[in-house]
This record gives structure tokens, sequence and C-alpha cells, in this order.
């Protein structure tokens, strides 16, 4: 279904040069995995129209990351400001504990994530303006309208940071061994944080603020360059403890 599409991309300059790089298999094979699954997510339910639009974006966003002079703190910026978009999401749709629906992220659980924030969703929509918008471009949507809405914002930041992981990879911004690498302890704290957001605006009982900005440090440590973004920020509060 996107063979067409990727024969008319290579032709674009940007793309050209994308093929002499080593970043470009890894983003088409993440393009290809995520858009062509008929089993779940965009692959199952965006149509053809709204895949090419989204391919097409993303590859404009690859080609501004590989043609800088520093790709990989460019690449870090679009990583993880769509982790960042991925995390509010993500809470909000997260299962809570007493839900029959499987909870498969491995985040609920983890420091600030508590899957409690779905059974809020008809009121974050009525004081989050990101979530309010959405609900706004809704035809008089129910709460189940929203969540759906809410899916489909997520399945989208997923696919963009899975592109900009792969080129996280690709460029060998991450450490050798796996329990040490960085991505996953930052997904977590982005999702901490949004869910800190999320519970002062509607008033849920939550943590500290010191420890919600503890999270969000995490954000400002990637976009520092530290080598080791985990092991700079654990670092950090294991000083401030001292």
């Amino acid at each position: 279904m996107l063979g067409n599409l990727f024969k008319r991309l290579r032709g674009w300059l940007a793309v050209k040069a994308l093929e002499k790089n080593p970043v470009y298999g890894m983003v088409f094979t993440t393009i290809r995995d995520t858009l062509t699954d008929p089993s779940k997510g965009l692959g199952k339910y965006a149509d053809q129209e709204f895949k090419q639009e989204l391919t097409e974006q993303i590859l404009k966003e690859v080609a501004e990351v590989v043609s800088t002079q520093n790709p990989v703190m460019a690449n870090r910026k679009k990583l993880a400001d769509y982790v960042l978009k991925m995390a509010k999401y993500q809470v909000l749709i997260l299962p809570a504990p007493n839900e029959p629906e499987e909870e498969v992220s491995g985040l609920r659980g983890k420091p600030g994530i508590t899957g409690e924030i779905k059974a809020h969703l008809k009121e974050i929509a009525e004081k989050d303006e990101e979530i309010k918008e959405l609900a706004w471009s809704l035809d008089t949507p129910t709460v189940q309208d929203i969540y759906e809405a809410c899916v489909v914002r997520y399945w989208v930041a997923v696919f963009k940071a899975a592109v900009f992981h792969s080129i996280r990879l690709a460029l060998g911004d991450y450490h050798p061994t796996p329990e040490k690498d960085w991505y996953r302890p930052f997904v977590a704290a982005m999702c901490a944080w949004e869910e800190y957001n999320y519970r002062e605006k509607i008033g849920l009982p939550d943590i500290s603020p010191i420890a919600a900005l503890k999270y969000l440090s995490f954000f400002h440590v990637v976009m520092s360059g530290a080598k080791y973004p985990n092991f700079e920020w654990e670092e950090h509060y294991k000083r401030k403890r001292a």
C-alpha cells in the first residue's frame, strides 16, 4: 500500500540524501513495521491518505535531523518532544488495575504513574486546553469518543517517537547495556510528569511538586547533551540528598 509512496519520496532530494545515511534503513523499517501492520494501531485503523501524509511529514523531519551539523542533539530534541506528547496521552488511556484491559506498557505502578487518570477523562477534557480542543473538534462527543480520539493521538505520537528512537540507535546515542539505557526511564519520567499535570488541573491528590519537578528535569538533562542522561539525572539527585 505504501510502496508507491516510498518510490515517489525517493525522488525528493532530502530522501535521496537519506539513502546514503546509515539511519535510512532503520527509519524506513520503523515506518513500514508500523504503518503496514494490519493487526493493530495505525496499521489497522488509519486510512491510506492519513498514512501517506504522516509518512511525508515524518520523512521531512528526519531529513532535518540528518542534515544538521549535530544530528544527535537535533534528534534528541525531536525525540524528547514526541516522548512528552506520547506521555500526555499514555497516562490518559492507561487502564486502571481494576479494569479488564491488559496493561501492556509496563508503566503502571512505576513512581508517579497509577492508571487512575483515565477515569477522569471527562473532567480533564473540560480543564486541559489540548484535550478540550480535541473534544471540541469532535461532533457532540461522548467520553468514549474522546477516549478513542486520545488513543489515535497516542498512536501517532508513539509512531513519531519510534522513528526518532530508531535514529537514536543508528547514531549510537544509547548505552550498550540495555538495562542502563536512558530511553525507557525517560518515558516513565515524562509519564509521571504528565500525570502530575492532570492531577493538579482536576484537584486529585498528588505527589509533591518537588518530586514532579524532578521528573521534568529529566527532559532538561536529555537536552543538555549528557552522554547518559539517566546516569546524570540520578547522580544529580543523589548529590542533592547527600
